[in-house]
């Protein structure tokens, strides 16, 4: 919660959809793209950022022919990889958070989204949803569905109003279940158990 402080975000026109993981099929990586390239043709004022590392070593990772795909596809703003420190400033840029992972442990990267005030659409697996309070601080998908993913998408464009409330909650959400004092003193209380 240090280093990912919370911003208040200005009410801007446009809406950015951010995507940043690793560019593997379980990240939900190809649902992310389907649905922005739909939403890109009716909403002239929403853009789809990828931010991701590319490992052709990865046996879960997108091809390279799909890697071209996407970045010379005109809905998508590829972002390449960044770096953790200058992650914060992606944050800050851009509006939603999506990972419509297949399963996760918890992840560390939508803490991060939701600590700065960014909404957030994952997945309805384990993990994942202990980020979210539905209809608070964002939404849960259904795995492996590029049009529920879509509806949901569509749904945070036409009712950007309340993206202030929901980042708000968001980054009170992490301070309240995850900030390194609380976590610390769990796993100390399960030390002295």
């Amino acid at each position: 919660t240090d280093d990912f402080a919370y911003q208040e975000r200005e009410q801007k026109s446009e809406i950015i959809f951010l995507f940043a993981s690793k560019l593997i099929y379980s990240k939900g990586i190809i649902e992310f793209i389907e649905a922005s390239e739909y939403l890109a043709t009716k909403y002239h004022d929403a853009q789809f950022h990828v931010a991701g590392l590319y490992d052709s070593t990865n046996p879960d990772s997108i091809s390279k022919n799909e890697l071209k795909m996407m970045q010379s596809n005109d809905s998508i703003v590829f972002r390449g990889f960044i770096e953790n420190k200058k992650m914060k400033n992606c944050f800050y840029e851009s509006s939603v958070f999506v990972l419509p992972s297949y399963g996760e442990g918890l992840p560390k990267v939508a803490l991060e989204a939701a600590s700065t005030g960014m909404p957030l659409i994952v997945s309805n697996a384990r993990g994942a949803r202990d980020c979210v309070i539905e209809g608070k601080n964002g939404f849960y998908t259904k795995i492996n569905d590029a049009n529920d993913l879509k509806n949901i998408m569509e749904n945070f464009i036409l009712e950007r109003e309340k993206l202030g409330a929901f980042g708000k909650f968001s980054s009170s959400l992490v301070a309240q279940k995850f900030s390194l004092p609380i976590i610390t003193n769990k796993f100390l209380m399960l030390l002295k158990g």
